[in-house]
């Protein structure tokens, strides 16, 4: 990466001209919904609105937008977001290409198409959505925000991971304005205040320092953290749906607003939808997620959460020696451990590995969260460390059926 670089950018370059299409698609959206009459002078408005209004005022000089132009239009490199500290990442285009297609070659994860499959897609879900609605469980209004109207290609790109070596890309698929992009968050809307209300679950730093301000270790204790290696793509489906169906119909408080007539049944309907249809494309070629869940989507964030409570449940409550700490972020945890068995305290989390995909990473505790580099584990061995789901089926039996003592 000769040409590799960041630059940290203080604030976004307004833009020259406004999304005729966008609004257009909006606009439609609301009239279906309202008298004829009404819909034809919001049309009206409209139209008049967007030929009357200017683009905003430029926040860069002449100079810096010629810049800007000139390497939009060099096409030797890519300009892309960098994963954590708000970077702005150059990359050889050869370099981030190579990159992408070793990610989307996993025939594990991504599956080559033939052909464009939006058309596909887009007929099944309306027939899904019409279903819903002549059995009475959305309305008519709601019919029409989900309907997919003008469908985007979900698009296939990598936020650089300056903060480890080699630089490996992050795999994003922005949905925004794709077929799914709207059930994605309807149904992200119902299952969120579901998820998240475990003893263990860190809502924000905030709420976290809180939990450990008058944390105190004892003398044969340790701090370690756990990571989940690539979360979203090594979720299993089947088994996210099973867990979420369980809590739809544990708690009933969703039922409400556009999902007041809806079923727990009806619910995973349009989430399994949206999970086993991500699809994206990259340099012209179009390729199907078939395994976990796409990073980009609004849903997709809420199964993961909502399948790493399962987990982490089955593995703390079935371990022979539970953690006295045990906090979780997502995929990030930081767990108080008795330091005697603090190199196989990774048996916590992998006790139901057996039967998942997750691999699971024991890491230093000052990756935890940023601004915490002072925490840092006492145990002797805190490399961070990958435990391939083959090496798990015959460790895990051994170290359950002999605890340290």
């Amino acid at each position: 990466m000769a040409k590799a670089g960041t630059y940290i950018t203080a604030y976004s370059v307004s833009s020259k001209k406004f999304s005729v299409k966008d609004i257009v698609v909006a606009t439609e959206t609301a009239c279906k919904d309202i008298p004829g009459d009404k819909a034809a002078e919001l049309r009206a408005r409209v139209v008049n609105v967007i030929k009357t209004t200017k683009p905003p005022t430029s926040n860069i000089t002449k100079e810096e937008r010629l810049a800007l132009n000139k390497l939009k239009k060099d096409t030797e490199i890519i300009i892309v977001p960098g994963d954590k500290g708000r970077a702005t990442c150059v990359i050889d285009s050869a370099v981030y290409e190579e990159k992408a297609n070793a990610l989307l070659q996993d025939v594990n994860v991504y599956e080559r198409l033939q052909k464009d499959p939006t058309q596909k897609y887009q007929t099944k879900l309306i027939k899904l959505l019409k279903d819903l609605k002549d059995k009475g469980a959305i309305d008519s209004r709601t019919y029409w925000k989900l309907y997919p109207t003008v469908c985007d290609v979900p698009k296939f790109y990598g936020l650089i991971k300056i903060h480890k070596a080699g630089a490996p890309l992050r795999p994003i698929i922005s949905s925004i304005g794709s077929a799914t992009y709207e059930l994605a968050r309807f149904v992200s809307g119902i299952i969120s205040p579901l998820i998240g209300n475990t003893e263990h679950h860190i809502t924000n730093t905030q709420s976290f320092v809180e939990d450990i301000r008058d944390l105190k270790l004892e003398s044969d204790e340790s701090l370690v953290s756990f990571d989940v290696s690539a979360l979203f793509t090594s979720i299993p489906v089947d088994k996210t749906l099973e867990v979420v169906g369980e809590l739809l119909k544990s708690d009933s408080s969703w039922k409400k607003g556009e999902a007041e007539n809806l079923e727990p049944e009806q619910v995973l309907d349009c989430l399994s939808f949206c999970l086993y249809t991500s699809y994206c494309v990259f340099r012209d070629t179009f390729y199907l997620q078939r395994y976990g869940c796409a990073m980009g989507s609004s849903c997709s964030p809420l199964s993961a959460d909502a399948y790493m409570e399962y987990f982490e449940s089955q593995a703390l409550t079935s371990a022979t020696h539970p953690p006295r700490v045990w906090k979780r972020y997502v995929d990030d945890t930081f767990v108080v451990i008795k330091l005697l068995i603090s190199k196989i305290s990774l048996i916590i989390l992998i006790t139901l590995i057996r039967t998942s995909s997750l691999r699971v990473r024991k890491k230093k505790t000052a990756n935890f969260l940023p601004g915490y580099s002072g925490l840092s584990s006492t145990g002797r061995n805190s490399e961070s460390q990958s435990v391939p789901k083959t090496d798990t089926h015959r460790a895990v039996p051994e170290l359950l059926l002999s605890p340290p003592t």
